[in-house]
């Protein structure tokens, strides 16, 4: 029986963002505390192990200090697109895929308001 491995590992960062095309009270700049989930697909195990848990924070950092306590609409990624929690996710899919082979990633933007992005044909 083979068995696949997924390493997860989170991080949070405060933003602010506004929807200039959105109707309604989240076309005016407010903030959230978003949390960010990576899942990566370690496959099997070598030695034991997947990539090390260090490993895939430190590249995870490099995102969260990147939106950390900005203005996302200020920011390179979304100058294209609004910066919706749906675009957070994807960028964020984006990122870290350069570096892993990336399952799926969450970003919530409260509690209770979360986005999921995966491949579709893995």
């Amino acid at each position: 029986m083979s068995r696949k491995f997924i390493l997860e590992v989170s991080s949070k960062f405060s933003a602010a963002h506004f929807l200039p095309s959105y109707d309604g009270d989240c076309a005016n700049m407010h903030g959230h505390t978003w949390k960010c989930e990576v899942a990566v697909d370690a496959g099997g195990l070598n030695n034991f192990m997947g990539p090390d848990f260090k490993d895939i924070k430190s590249v995870l950092k490099k995102f969260i200090v990147c939106h950390d306590h900005k203005l996302l609409n200020d920011l390179s990624y979304y100058r294209t697109s609004q910066p919706t929690c749906e675009m957070v996710a994807l960028n964020l899919y984006n990122f870290m895929s350069k570096h892993y082979d990336v399952d799926h990633v969450t970003v919530w933007e409260s509690d209770g308001a979360s986005v999921t992005v995966m491949e579709t044909d893995k």
